[in-house]
């Protein structure tokens, strides 16, 4: 199997205490079942504790304290079940974690997730635009995640075009966003367009529209026009409504942290003095990482089921709620330290990428609120 990661996942190392926001403190972590037998077995004291603190209930799980932290977690922020019985007998939570995998039959994708500060960090402040390398693994193929391998290599071009955008020094970033939200319309309008086609078979298809869009929305040279027909086809309008909007859907989302939906709230709030985009030069960078991050993540498992927006616009949303997110401490400091803009970025990852729930409604959210719709975005943005 050929296993692709990106440019930085190397270079990561967990810091373990040193960590400002654990893993193991405030997540309900599952327990897999073969991990899970093997914590029946182990005898004494250790034994004893494992089966005292840990759910009898189904799916399997640890039961947090009251001070909502993993009953493994020792007063110096370190695993008490790694120590005693060494990482290859953590449950694969643990083991995984940040890390994520998308699995496309004989390929498989493998990233860093945004909600660990380590992460954050490598992802937000890498100098390199995101690129990816491949090894071939002797992991065997999955043929459950089967995909046709040159629509895959015609969705992977897209993704790199959606790349280029989001790293472009051609645009504004608010204009890249337009235009991300512009490719996944364009995409998505031709995908539903090929069952009808005389000529070709649907995937053939969606692979020649794939193709044909990588290439012209790769053209950095044409970013300023493309962007001067937008504004002549959608009226801009950089009003707050839309944003206020954007941040009240996240308040009817679950909350992780209890002080989450307030936060948005304030924010919201504090629009009604939004006169237009203005992209502080310090979170140019960490931004346009995240719209990668996001990118990367999201839009091949979707794109290969036909929802080309559902793969694209969670990148544009992101960026857009985390930029929202700087308006707080910008507004009493004038700045955005490092350290805040990581935590932004992970506070938003723990909230609505990390919840299952939360993002199966954004799902449904850009396929049927009004403010979500291509046009709504791109006027918003222009």
């Amino acid at each position: 199997m050929k296993q692709w990661f990106p440019h930085y996942y190397s270079d990561f190392q967990c810091i373990g205490s040193a960590c400002q926001d654990n893993c193991c403190i405030g997540w309900e972590i599952g327990i897999d079942a073969e991990t899970l037998k093997f914590y029946r077995q182990v005898p004494g004291a250790l034994g004893q504790k494992l089966a005292q603190n840990i759910s009898s209930q189904t799916p399997a799980h640890f039961l947090l304290t009251q001070k909502n932290r993993c009953p493994f977690l020792t007063e110096q922020n370190l695993c008490q079940v790694h120590t005693d019985l060494g990482e290859p007998h953590l449950c694969t939570i643990c083991a995984e974690h940040p890390r994520f995998h998308n699995w496309f039959g004989t390929e498989k994708e493998t990233g860093l997730g945004l909600c660990c500060e380590e992460a954050a960090r490598l992802i937000l402040f890498s100098s390199t635009p995101l690129s990816l390398v491949c090894h071939q693994t002797n992991q065997p193929d999955d043929p459950h995640t089967a995909v046709d391998s040159a629509l895959l290599d015609a969705l992977r071009a897209v993704r790199q075009a959606a790349f280029t955008i989001c790293n472009t020094s051609v645009l504004s970033l608010p204009h890249r966003l337009a235009l991300l939200v512009s490719l996944a319309q364009d995409l998505q309008n031709w995908f539903s367009q090929a069952e009808d086609n005389p000529d070709l078979s649907p995937t053939e298809f969606c692979i020649q529209a794939c193709f044909s869009l990588a290439d012209f929305y790769s053209d950095t040279d044409c970013y300023p026009s493309l962007i001067q027909q937008l504004s002549g086809a959608i009226a801009p309008n950089p009003s707050p409504a839309l944003l206020q909007d954007l941040l009240q859907f996240h308040c009817t989302l679950s909350a992780n942290d209890s002080t989450w939906h307030d936060r948005l709230k304030q924010i919201s709030d504090a629009l009604c003095q939004f006169q237009g985009w203005s992209i502080p030069a310090n979170l140019e960078l960490p931004l346009q990482n995240i719209g990668s991050y996001f990118l990367y993540r999201y839009f091949l498992p979707a794109a290969v089921q036909g929802d080309i927006l559902g793969g694209m616009l969670p990148s544009v949303i992101a960026t857009l709620v985390i930029a929202l997110l700087a308006q707080d401490p910008l507004a009493s400091t004038g700045t955005l330290t490092p350290e805040q803009q990581i935590q932004n970025a992970k506070a938003y990852s723990k909230e609505v990428e990390y919840s299952p729930e939360n993002l199966k409604r954004l799902n449904d959210a850009i396929w049927s609120a009004d403010f979500l719709s291509p046009m709504a975005l791109i006027a918003c943005l222009l």
